[in-house]
């Protein structure tokens, strides 16, 4: 039950990624520049307490870590935690201890 809870949130992530993907693209052909929509914006305009109660983190942890996850393009960012989730979700081939067990 839990592998498919996994794998239903892999494929969620994933499409997110890939729908994330396609916005920046059409923002980019539209606009003429390159339009990146990152995970700090996100944050901001759906889920401001999420982003407040990270911003209150120890200085040694919010700079190198979550300054620079931020700071990743959203279509990376689900595109990564979906990947994650398949692999965390895969069949495991399943190794004999002994030789006589084949």
């Amino acid at each position: 039950m839990i592998r498919f809870l996994c794998l239903v949130a892999a494929y969620l992530a994933l499409a997110s990624g890939f729908v994330a993907a396609v916005v920046d693209g059409t923002r980019s052909i539209a606009g003429g520049a390159l339009s990146v929509t990152t995970v700090d914006d996100v944050l901001k305009t759906h889920l401001a307490a999420i982003q407040q109660a990270v911003s209150h983190l120890h200085p040694l942890i919010w700079d190198p870590v979550t300054l620079g996850l931020l700071r990743l393009p959203l279509w990376l960012a689900m595109g990564a935690v979906g990947l994650a989730l398949l692999w965390l979700a895969r069949r495991r081939s399943h190794t004999p201890a002994y030789a006589s067990q084949y």
